[in-house]
């Protein structure tokens, strides 16, 4: 491990990145702020302030950067005026995210993430064109082994101060939990980042290393990792792709391989930049092999990709494959030919990637809209008045790959808000409760472009005061509950009792000793939700019920139902209750 940075280095980091550490400020002021703020307090401003934050580290790095590699012969105020625009920029694009409804769920938000991605690599790239003494893949390498290294400083601070805590909070005083995320925060956004650009030298032209930066040389440790672990990972995983391709050269349908695809090139592609200083026979033959290999590998998967896509559409992550497998096969052409412009592709594809009308989300989205628009074309009985009604009768005129198409195109365009890009969607259309027909329908899409889970949940205003009427000749008695599928006992009244929720919505108290039952239907609450959340005032949250003995009033605090497939066969519901309990 490399010696920690000096406080002369800490200031002259500073005086370079001043933006990062003051968005690093920024961005650890709002987290610790949620850290302490009553938990039903809209937290979506402060939330979306962090992550414009982390926008704002980025720009200004890469500014920064830009101007110590292109511009260092000019006068320093210039610098500061970089670093004054990435600050504009940033207060320009968190306006426009905190206006954007359901930020964390919009086109803006993905489009930033690809953006992002962009950003770091022209960081690592930019440095490095036309520039003596410092290639792309030893640029990598710096910022690669920077990272590593602040990663191991910044966990070890957190364990050791974790450690301190609780020792303290066990011996001398109560320690809150607040605290210790409030100094994970200060490591994180602070420390953290800060560490990373100590350790990097001025990117001048020509590029010189200085004393106590990190260099781009492999180390021992560094080389042993590489050639004896990586390096036959690697090696094994492409023997598994290529025999997973081997066996599957007549099922071009079967998808299975996307994700491991994507995982096994970026690998691949960081082991290459990272391997490319050591000179040994063993480590050319890898790189060249692994070039070949990636070569083959992409076209294959494109090809498979295109053959898929032409049935089921276009969706965003297949999307991304398609360009991610594009640019690594015309990598591995340019990496064979030992050019130099590899970043460059990359950088095109990203930016291509994020930007409209042939960015991902707006290709993917025409796509499905294209095959929801065609089904309905082919079938005009799921038109009723001018809008789609799906029934059990009408789906079941489909056959069975035109129900997973639909199927998974609406819930696609739904997830993206993209429903409106087919005509005759209702605007009441609910995908969760309208596709319920499609029930049965197996389709590729769960965990990947679409997760097909539900969740509703169901909770009293905090700030609801609940009043209630009780009669009672002999006094009643309350118990909290936390109720699910399975049975649970308790004591009331100095009788046995047994309660679980039935059938997903319906909670059953019963009366051991007697046999009577008190029943609580909840399913009305799921009718109250507004994207499957409802917050229930007293009346709202309140049930009363009686048997031939006891009267009972229940009280919601929360109610959930989850489904991990989203069929119904597969809902459950939990929650947690106050029942006051009385015998007549």
């Amino acid at each position: 491990m490399r010696k920690f940075q000096s406080l002369s280095e800490w200031r002259s980091s500073l005086i370079r990145f001043p933006m990062v550490i003051l968005f690093g400020v920024i961005a650890t002021t709002l987290v610790m702020y949620m850290n302490h703020a009553p938990y039903d307090q809209p937290m979506i401003m402060v939330e979306t302030g962090v992550y414009a934050s982390i926008v704002g580290m980025m720009l200004a790095t890469l500014g920064q950067v830009t101007y110590e590699r292109f511009m260092q012969e000019q006068r320093p105020i210039q610098a500061f005026g970089i670093q004054g625009l990435t600050g504009i920029l940033t207060g320009v694009y968190y306006v426009a995210a905190s206006r954007t409804t359901d930020f964390f769920s919009s086109h803006l938000f993905t489009r930033t993430n690809i953006g992002l991605f962009l950003l770091m690599l022209l960081i690592i790239w930019l440095p490095s064109i036309k520039n003596e003494g410092l290639a792309f893949d030893q640029s990598f390498r710096i910022w690669f082994k920077s990272f590593f290294v602040s990663m191991v400083y910044t966990g070890i601070l957190m364990l050791g101060i974790s450690l301190i805590l609780g020792g303290w909070s066990i011996l001398i005083s109560n320690v809150e939990g607040e605290l210790y995320w409030d100094i994970f925060s200060v490591l994180a956004y602070i420390f953290f980042p800060w560490y990373l650009l100590s350790q990097q030298s001025v990117f001048t032209r020509p590029f010189i290393e200085e004393t106590g930066k990190m260099t781009s040389e492999v180390s021992k440790f560094l080389d042993v990792l590489l050639t004896k672990i990586f390096i036959p990972i690697v090696s094994i995983y492409t023997m598994i792709i290529f025999i997973y391709f081997l066996s599957n050269l007549g099922n071009w349908m079967n998808i299975t391989i996307e994700f491991v695809m994507v995982s096994y090139l970026i690998v691949g592609w960081m082991v290459l930049f990272l391997v490319d200083a050591i000179e040994r026979p063993l480590v050319t033959r890898f790189t060249q092999g692994y070039a070949v290999a990636v070569l083959i590998a992409s076209v294959f998967q494109i090809y498979r990709s295109v053959i898929y896509s032409n049935v089921y559409g276009v969706t965003m992550s297949r999307y991304m494959l398609m360009l991610f497998c594009s640019i690594s096969a015309i990598g591995a052409i340019l990496y064979l030919l030992k050019n130099q412009w590899l970043p460059m592709v990359v950088a095109v594809g990203l930016f291509i990637a994020m930007m409209p009308p042939v960015d991902a989300i707006s290709v993917s989205a025409t796509s499905q809209a294209g095959i929801v628009n065609d089904i309905l074309a082919d079938y005009p009985d799921l038109i009723t008045d001018g809008q789609l009604a799906l029934t059990t009768e009408n789906v079941n005129q489909l056959d069975n790959t035109t129900a997973q198409k639909m199927k998974q195109s609406l819930r696609y365009l739904d997830k993206y808000n993209e429903l409106d890009r087919v005509s005759q969607i209702p605007e009441d259309f609910d995908v969760y409760q309208d596709l319920r027909v499609f029930d049965g329908v197996q389709t590729d899409d769960n965990g990947n472009d679409y997760q097909s889970s539900y969740s509703f949940s169901a909770i009293l205003k905090a700030e609801q005061e609940v009043a209630i009427p009780f009669n009672s000749h002999d006094g009643g008695e309350v118990i909290l509950l936390h109720s699910h599928d399975g049975s649970e006992t308790f004591t009331a009244l100095e009788q046995n009792f047994s309660q679980q929720i039935v059938n997903v919505t319906r909670l059953e108290v019963t009366a051991e000793d007697k046999g009577e039952v008190l029943q609580f239907d909840l399913a009305e609450l799921e009718d109250l939700a507004e994207d499957n959340y409802a917050d229930l005032t007293s009346n709202q949250a309140t049930f009363n019920q009686e048997s031939d003995s006891y009267l009972a009033t229940l009280i919601v605090q929360d109610f959930s139902i989850y489904s991990q497939t989203g069929d119904d066969k597969d809902r459950s519901g939990s929650g947690n209750f106050i029942l006051i309990l009385s015998e007549k």
